[in-house]
């Protein structure tokens, strides 16, 4: 599992790179599909959602939706623990990271 979040925090730094945090919700918003492929490979398409068994709980009713199309795209809804927000709150919560942003808009992972 460390090694399985050390791959996607290299895949998704390059993401937050630069911008504020509007600009690395959007650009991860954009690749909705494939961050939710590599980060709940056990998932499927349901419509414009992604839909898995979140890795925290994995037990019935704890289910994970990620918006991956649509008006919508970028968020997602944690079922089992009654939470929610785009995928930077995604990878912050599935990474065990804090995302911590500046008055000026810039970003830091900690």
């Amino acid at each position: 599992m460390e090694k399985a979040r050390k791959r996607l925090l290299r895949k998704a730094a390059p993401l937050a790179a630069g911008g504020d945090i509007k600009d690395i919700s959007a650009r991860l918003a954009e690749r909705a599909l494939s961050l939710a492929t590599e980060m709940f490979p056990g998932g499927h398409r349901e419509g414009h959602d992604y839909v898995c068994l979140s890795r925290r709980q994995g037990g019935p009713g704890d289910s994970l939706k990620i918006v991956i199309s649509g008006p919508e795209r970028g968020h997602y809804k944690h079922f089992g623990e009654s939470h929610g927000g785009d995928l930077v709150d995604l990878l912050a919560h599935t990474l065990h990271r804090n995302v911590l942003v500046g008055k000026d808009g810039q970003v830091r992972v900690t």
